[in-house]
Formats: C-alpha cells, structure tokens, sequence
C-alpha cells in the first residue's frame, strides 16, 4: 500500500501537481543545529547532512 501511495506521489510531483521537498544541506558538525531546527518544528524541507 505504501509503496502504491509513493509512486502516486512521485507522479504528481513530475507532473507539477505538488511542489518538490526543498533540501537544505548541513554541515556534519551543525548537527546539533539541525536537530534544534527540527525539534522546533520549523522545518518544511530536507536536512541532510554532509561531511565537513
């Protein structure tokens, strides 16, 4: 079902239906930063986070 769910999703993000997840990148050592950011509810994108 989930996998159903996804693909539909995906579909309507290639044809413009919804907007893609902004992605936000972190340093590694910001992690701490991140998790903050997210604690607090603020997110409305991706944090990834990349090696320093």
């Amino acid at each position: 079902m989930f996998a159903n769910g996804m693909a539909e999703l995906m579909k309507m993000v290639r044809e413009g239906k919804i907007a893609p997840i902004d992605i936000q990148e972190r340093q590694l050592s910001e992690a701490g930063a991140a998790l903050a950011y997210l604690g607090q509810g603020k997110a409305n994108d991706r944090q990834i986070l990349i090696s320093d």
